[in-house]
């Protein structure tokens, strides 16, 4: 149900930011009727090799054949209605049915002819690329606390989505995501975070896409632990950095920006008291607007994600006050303490009272008196005299 509704919600954020092309209607269908019923005709066939520990090369090509008609039988227009079944029955038959020599080939087919699809009507392309974020190479146990392991391969496809300028954003909102799950329930290698930081990194730039989108990829790019770029550029904490004191940007943008700050890596050169200077900053800017406008609806969002910039969201994350307590980050034990020590009262004003109440003008004078007493020495984010970065824009 959980995946009905994503879809659902992708579909109606994508009707609503551009209508389909017109061009898309006139595409070919892949399949036909009769393909199908063909295809039925070997089914015994099939799902004998989807059982078998080993595969010759008759049961790997019929495995094929069927991927390649099963996938690409979104493109029929009879099925228009039936695009999540048709997902829902692929996933059944690689998590109940395939032992791995099976599921290895069906993974790599379904990516390969989902990619087919990506010109398509916004449905079958939004279903097209769901089917690949879905794709796991292991089913995990979720009794035991161990979530699926998404297969890896899908990693290329989706940078692909997200990097082509003519892609809707719905799908690459959906390929964002699929990104987030590789990072958060796998291994992926460190060139393969490398070109997902740098593929969102290069997103971010864009001024026209939706607060939505930018808001999943900093939630992402948090996710992909990466530091340095090919030129020991710190070029993650840099972006998150300018979003984070960009007064152009949504409050809540920032406020995913300020959450991803305490968790992406960190060394010795990293300016860490700049970066908790301006996420003190922006908490006294919101408390002001705050004030101004207490009964809009992101203030609470924006402020337990301020709250999450200190205390870690589960045990399989961290924050600020667990960071502090090992390198490099325990230096600056005081001065996150007392950060912490007068954000918490504002934060406290916005999220304990029903209905909104003003945050009190003690707590938010406690705030700008940490501020003015603790101003950074230097606007850029790096401290290696020997790495050239831009300082921060509006900081300060």
């Amino acid at each position: 149900m959980r995946s009905v509704s994503v879809l659902v919600f992708l579909l109606l954020f994508g009707l609503c930011l551009a209508p389909t092309r017109g061009q898309e209607e006139s595409l070919p269908e892949l399949v036909t009727e009769a393909d199908l019923k063909l295809l039925r005709t070997s089914a015994p066939q099939y799902f004998k090799a989807l059982g078998a520990s080993s595969l010759n090369q008759t049961d790997a090509n019929l495995i094929r054949e069927f991927m390649r008609l099963q996938v690409l039988q979104m493109s029929m227009k009879s099925n228009e209605r039936l695009l999540p079944d048709i997902r829902e029955k692929l996933k059944r038959e690689i998590d109940l049915r395939a032992k791995p020599p099976a599921r290895d080939v069906m993974l790599q087919e379904i990516v390969k002819n989902c990619k087919l699809l990506l010109k398509y009507p916004l449905p079958i392309r939004l279903n097209a690329v769901m089917l690949i974020t879905e794709l796991n190479e292991t089913s995990g146990d979720l009794a035991k606390g161990i979530p699926p392991a998404p297969y890896q391969g899908m990693t290329e496809a989706l940078l692909d989505v997200i990097g082509d300028p003519n892609q809707h954003e719905a799908l690459k909102v959906a390929a964002v995501n699929g990104l987030l799950r590789i990072c958060r329930d796998s291994n992926p290698r460190v060139d393969i975070r490398l070109k997902m930081a740098e593929m969102l990194v290069k997103e971010l730039e864009s001024t026209t896409t939706s607060e939505w989108y930018r808001m999943v990829a900093i939630q992402t790019l948090a996710r992909t632990d990466v530091l340095n770029d090919a030129q020991r550029r710190p070029f993650v904490v840099q972006k998150l950095a300018e979003i984070l004191v960009d007064t152009k940007q949504g409050w809540r943008v920032r406020a995913d920006a300020a959450y991803a700050l305490a968790r992406v890596p960190m060394d010795t050169t990293i300016n860490v008291p700049l970066l908790l200077h301006e996420i003190a900053r922006f908490a006294h800017d919101m408390s002001l607007q705050y004030n101004n406008t207490k009964d809009a609806a992101h203030w609470r969002y924006c402020m337990v994600r301020l709250y999450l910039v200190f205390r870690p969201e589960d045990a399989r994350d961290t924050a600020l006050l667990d960071r502090i307590t090992r390198n490099p980050l325990n230096k600056f034990r005081t001065e996150v303490q007392g950060l912490y020590d007068v954000v918490l009262p504002v934060i406290n004003d916005v999220i304990e009272f029903v209905p909104q109440q003003a945050i009190s003008a003690a707590n938010s004078t406690k705030l700008k008196s940490w501020i003015d007493g603790n101003p950074p020495a230097n606007l850029s984010v790096s401290l290696d005299p020997n790495v050239k970065v831009k300082p921060l824009r509006n900081a300060g």
